[in-house]
């Protein structure tokens, strides 16, 4: 196998930018599901994984760069479901999950590494279980139809 060139990298890594971005697009024009694409997006984007090198890792830019984050920590001693970047707002027939950061413009951001951003709590679900940002992008990917469906979550 041969190695690409740094222009071909440089090309398809244009294109891995573009992409997120258009299904962001789509997903606030209502295509919810362009959630499971988003994932598959930043799976490409950050994770590395035994042969498996991220976009970012392979443009030498990922220990370099600072990842945003809006989510303040999980509630400690909270049983109930709690999701620091959202907030459940009614509908007229049921309620949905809104991003905070759509709702207030003066919401506090916090720049973090890597490492520490993508193993940041964001979500504990109902059965009490902590998600990570890593936790929910792989599970969307992998399983609940980015990249893979799998029968079972």
């Amino acid at each position: 196998m041969s190695s690409r060139t740094k222009a071909a990298i440089n090309e398809a890594f244009g294109e891995q930018i573009a992409a997120p971005r258009a299904s962001a697009k789509a997903y606030d024009e209502g295509s919810k599901w362009e959630a499971k694409r988003l994932a598959a997006c930043v799976h490409i984007l950050v994770h590395d994984k035994n042969r498996a090198v991220s976009m970012f890792t392979q443009m030498g830019m990922k220990e370099h760069l600072e990842f945003v984050s809006s989510a303040g920590a999980l509630v400690p001693g909270n049983f109930a479901p709690d999701f620091p970047l959202a907030v459940l707002v009614p509908t007229q027939s049921s309620a949905e999950y809104v991003p905070l950061c759509t709702m207030y413009s003066s919401l506090e951001c916090r720049a973090f590494s890597f490492a520490l951003w993508w193993e940041q709590p964001i979500l504990r679900a109902q059965n009490n279980e902590i998600l990570t940002r890593r936790t929910l992008v792989l599970s969307l990917r992998d399983q609940d139809g980015g990249a893979h469906f799998d029968s079972s979550l």
